[in-house]
This record gives structure tokens, C-alpha cells and sequence, in this order.
């Protein structure tokens, strides 16, 4: 049986629940996803690597170089929201991997499954699929 959802060394510094796409440089490396012009892997998982203690440590998924699971097509995530996402809308990925609704001609990194009113830090549920949006 295949692997659907292989893993991944992450490119740079990571944050949990957000946007990847693939690395150009590095085999099987990822990178946060900077809008919706590259095809999207998937999503961080939702989890740091070290316990979050406030002003003490970073909160990241995952450091350069080290391995990082990323939910992939078919897997529900939570993803960390840039605006406002409704129920069934189409998420791409913006600045620093954030979720944005998908306008056309972007990838698209999955459905929200839950309408989420934008605060930062706020995650929504998305069912990972990757496509492109043609209108």
C-alpha cells in the first residue's frame, strides 16, 4: 500500500497549522506557502515541538531541517486563518502559510469545513485537497 501522506523535513523554521509547499532546493524538504501561486503540499500538524511556555519558548512545528508531519489530500486539519473563511469556501494559502479564501487562477489547499470569523491566531478546519480554481 502506498503512502499517501509521506513525511517531510521542514526547509526552514515551521509553525504548527499552517500552509507548506514543497522546496525547490531540497529533497522532500517544505516550506511555508507565501500565496496561492504555488501548488500547496498540505498542512503543518497542529503541534510544537517543545512545550509552549509564554516568553519562553517559540512556538514552532518543527525547526529547519528537522522532520515535520504535513496532513496531505484527504486528511481534515486545522489551519491557522489570515480572514474571515465561511462554510465551504475555498482556502489558499497567504503570507507566512495563513488560510485565505482562494480567488481564481490560485491553488487551492482544501474546503473549510467550519466558518471561522477572523482573529489572529484563530484556526479553521479544512478538508485537505489541492487543486486549481478556475473561477
Amino acid at each position: 500500500m502506498p503512502l499517501l501522506n509521506p513525511n517531510y523535513v521542514a526547509g526552514e523554521d515551521l509553525y504548527p497549522a499552517r500552509i507548506v509547499k514543497r522546496a525547490t532546493d531540497e529533497n522532500n524538504a517544505v516550506l511555508m506557502a507565501d500565496d496561492g501561486t504555488a501548488v500547496p503540499v498540505g498542512v503543518v500538524f497542529n503541534g510544537t515541538r517543545e512545550a509552549p511556555i509564554p516568553s519562553v519558548t517559540t512556538a514552532y512545528a518543527a525547526l529547519d531541517q528537522e522532520p515535520v508531519r504535513v496532513h496531505g489530500p484527504g486528511d481534515v486539519a486545522e489551519v491557522e486563518i489570515g480572514e474571515t473563511l465561511t462554510d465551504g469556501c475555498e482556502v489558499m494559502a497567504g503570507t507566512n502559510g495563513v488560510a485565505m479564501v482562494a480567488t481564481a487562477g490560485n491553488y487551492v489547499v482544501g474546503i473549510c469545513q467550519r466558518g471561522v470569523t477572523y482573529a489572529s491566531g484563530e484556526k479553521a478546519w479544512i478538508h485537505v485537497m489541492i487543486y486549481q480554481k478556475n473561477a
